[in-house]
């Protein structure tokens, strides 16, 4: 039976699995290439416990998967550099995937591979992944959005039921995370119990007491210090409220219009987005409005406002990376959307489809480009960039 099912898998699975691993090491190179050039200092910013007890962990478990897997590559690398940027590296890679798979499941094949091209090399994701920010942390959101559509195309799929519950495990260490990963669980509580349901029972029994065991640092913050769960959250002081409108145009203004000199996340007041992302957005946004009746047309446009009121109410406690993967996803549905349109004026054109995909590349071609310039070209150079990483080096 083994050998007819590895028979099986390579007869039928041997060309995806090449792709993956070539996408995989296409997607390494993109956020690895030359780093240590780029970022030679750990930056006073970037999350560094690689000297600290492993005891602290208990005491302060917030992002507690980046601190996991920053002990980890220390202990087996005794490479700092390493050891703090490889958990954004991860959470990289795992967004990535996650945006394709959602962009092929809701559209179709050639969109998600140019939504999920316009998404990994925007310069907005290369500083995220790249160095050692939590910021990173909230790239993760992706995960359980898949496991949610894995449920719904597959019911009583355990597998997507599994992914949902541990990245939700993961998820709740990390500030504001648990107000977005909450309504996935809820609105997917039905799938998800007769999903596990079906595991034998030794299986059914590791996985509760994984969940138990991967709650408990949660319990030791919360019984040491019960304003920890503030922190949970992301909850201000009452008497920063009166800000939050403020702060609410402020962040849409950073991603589309100008931002506050962050020199972590980009050069001067450069918003995030480029006047191309910015385009597809507004007809993605359309395209949206045409098929609102679709739930998941509510859900992304629902997700997205929820984001940005956690950020305003956090006061960039649950950062804009939190809202900018789905901001990214209705680009693929503008993508889409400017395709089909193409292809109704040119119905039975037989160089049509082929014109539609050149234009689209093209397109996205040109964002690439400027997106790789900004962040490998200019970014290095830039004094926002010197005063980072001079500072690092002291």
């Amino acid at each position: 039976m083994r050998k007819q099912s590895v028979k099986a898998f390579i007869q039928d699975k041997w060309q995806s699995t090449v792709i993956g691993l070539l996408a995989f090491a296409a997607i390494s190179v993109l956020l690895l290439f030359n780093l240590k050039e780029i970022a030679p200092f750990v930056a006073p910013n970037e999350l560094n416990i690689t000297f600290e007890p492993i005891a602290n962990i208990l005491k302060n478990p917030v992002h507690l998967h980046h601190q996991i897997i920053q002990k980890i590559v220390f202990a087996f690398t005794n490479d700092q550099l390493l050891a703090v940027r490889f958990s954004p590296y991860v959470a990289g890679v795992a967004a990535i995937f996650s945006f394709y798979w959602i962009c092929l499941v809701w559209l179709d094949q050639r969109v998600a591979v140019f939504g999920t091209i316009l998404f990994s090399a925007s310069s907005w994701l290369l500083h995220v992944s790249r160095i050692g920010l939590t910021d990173s942390s909230y790239l993760l959101l992706l995960v359980p959005v898949l496991g949610s559509l894995l449920l719904k195309l597959n019911r009583y799929n355990f597998k997507g039921a599994l992914l949902l519950l541990y990245s939700g495990l993961v998820l709740i260490y990390v500030p504001g995370f648990i107000w977005l990963v909450l309504p996935f669980l809820f609105l997917q509580r039905k799938l998800i119990i007769k999903s596990i349901s079906i595991l034998k029972m030794p299986y059914l029994v590791l996985m509760l007491v994984s969940l138990v065991i991967g709650l408990i640092p949660m319990l030791y913050a919360l019984i040491n210090d019960i304003s920890f769960i503030k922190i949970v959250l992301a909850i201000p002081e009452i008497s920063k409220f009166a800000e939050m409108p403020s702060y609410l145009l402020q962040s849409i203004s950073s991603i589309f219009v100008t931002r506050d000199s962050n020199s972590y996340l980009g050069i001067a007041s450069i918003p995030f987005l480029n006047i191309s992302m910015i385009s597809l957005f507004i007809v993605g946004l359309y395209s949206l409005y045409l098929n609102k009746e679709l739930i998941r047309a509510r859900y992304l446009v629902g997700f997205i406002l929820l984001g940005f009121v956690m950020n305003a109410i956090s006061l960039g406690a649950v950062p804009l990376t939190a809202v900018m993967p789905l901001l990214f996803i209705v680009m693929a549905y503008g993508i889409s959307y400017l395709i089909q349109v193409w292809l109704s004026v040119f119905p039975r054109n037989p160089l049509a489809d082929k014109a539609a995909i050149f234009c689209i590349a093209l397109i996205v071609g040109m964002s690439v480009s400027y997106e790789f310039l900004r962040y490998f070209v200019a970014w290095p150079h830039s004094q926002d960039h010197s005063q980072v990483f001079e500072l690092g080096q002291r």
